[in-house]
């Protein structure tokens, strides 16, 4: 058979690849769950490959060629162990369904397929791209040919010669076609992913950074006041954080910085808010029932600070915050109200000698 012949299965399976990285990409940047968004992957290979399946070239009784196997051997890799099982078995039932001599090859070559793709999983997904990693992707869902050996022995002759090199070179040219267009989706999507996460967190510390610490407290206190519990603020700062700077340098004021943002981190609770706001200081937002809780948390948060040790340039040291806060019970203040009660706050425990809580008067 010449290879003419294929190149309508071809371009239709160029078809079901294109709707399969739109359909990707889509599915790369919905928020969804982890369990729905490897749902939604499997639901998306199961119907490319039935797709491809539906129109296949006939070399004779049962015997089909398509683009199957390229999407099989990726589904793994993009879509994870559970997608390329879902493909796997849906691909397997629609193979014997449509039955024919060809219909134990086809099952076999399928499964050949999907093993390869679980296999070289973990290598597809570390290996930076390369001229040598799409060579072996190009390779690999040529692989299920060795599944013609269960084809009846008059067979396995003519469909060898008619299809064994057109297979290869569709199969070669559409997995790197698939390869590339998927990748760069998932790329794309990381470097938004990326941009995002760095937009809205302190490079630094891991934490919220101001901005978004601002867009989530306005939610936060909202489902509090809703639930008839109070917020307090607590504006926080590390105490003589400039004399560490001076004296170890500002690498050791880093690594002081992030050793405070993991010990504040560990203090708060789920449905607790900590971020950095800028130089030494950091906020919390901590949903409570009085003034008094109010009060506990921030002493805990103080002494926990109090006690952890920093190693620096070989030196141990011990730094502390001064902790001053504000208790919102209503919405007659802004947030920059709030933020600079707790402020005054704040000034009056670095004036009564550091390392302390003093409640914001109320205002």
């Amino acid at each position: 058979m010449e290879i003419s012949f294929l190149i309508p299965a071809f371009l239709q399976g160029v078809g079901v690849v294109a709707l399969v990285s739109i359909s990707y990409d889509v599915l790369l940047h919905h928020r969804s769950a982890g369990w729905l968004r490897s749902v939604l992957v499997a639901l998306i290979f199961t119907l490319a490959v039935l797709g491809t399946m539906a129109n296949p070239v006939a070399f004779g009784d049962g015997v089909f060629f398509d683009l199957r196997h390229v999407l099989l051997v990726l589904a793994a890799p993009f879509g994870g162990l559970p997608a390329a099982l879902v493909t796997g078995v849906a691909a397997c039932v629609y193979r014997l369904w449509i039955g024919g001599a060809g219909a134990a090859a086809g099952v076999a070559g399928i499964l050949i397929s999907v093993s390869l793709g679980a296999l070289t999983l973990t290598y597809l997904r570390l290996q930076r791209p390369s001229f040598k990693r799409s060579i072996l992707v190009g390779l690999m869902p040529s692989v299920s040919l060795l599944s013609l050996g269960l084809l009846p022995f008059e067979m396995i002759g003519g469909v060898l010669k008619a299809v064994a090199a057109p297979m290869v070179i569709g199969n070669f040219i559409g997995a790197i076609v698939v390869l590339t267009l998927l990748e760069r989706r998932k790329s794309q999507a990381e470097r938004e992913t990326e941009l995002q996460v760095f937009a809205h967190s302190d490079k630094l510390t891991g934490l919220p950074n101001r901005l978004k610490f601002e867009t989530a407290a306005s939610l936060l206190i909202g489902n509090a006041l809703a639930q008839e519990r109070q917020v307090a603020l607590l504006v926080m700062d590390i105490d003589h954080f400039k004399q560490v700077n001076d004296t170890f340098g500002h690498a050791a004021g880093d690594v002081i910085l992030a050793d405070v943002a993991r010990v504040l981190k560990r203090e708060m609770r789920d449905g607790d808010l900590v971020a950095r706001y800028g130089g030494e200081e950091f906020v919390a937002l901590i949903p409570v029932d009085s003034e008094a809780e109010a009060h506990v948390a921030a002493e805990r948060i103080c002494k926990s600070v109090s006690r952890s040790r920093h190693e620096v340039r070989g030196v141990k040291l011990t730094v502390t915050i001064s902790i001053g806060v504000q208790l919102i019970d209503g919405t007659e203040f802004s947030l920059h109200e709030l933020m600079e009660f707790a402020d005054g706050a704040l000034y009056s425990a670095k004036a009564h000698g550091r390392n302390r809580v003093e409640l914001a008067v109320a205002a």
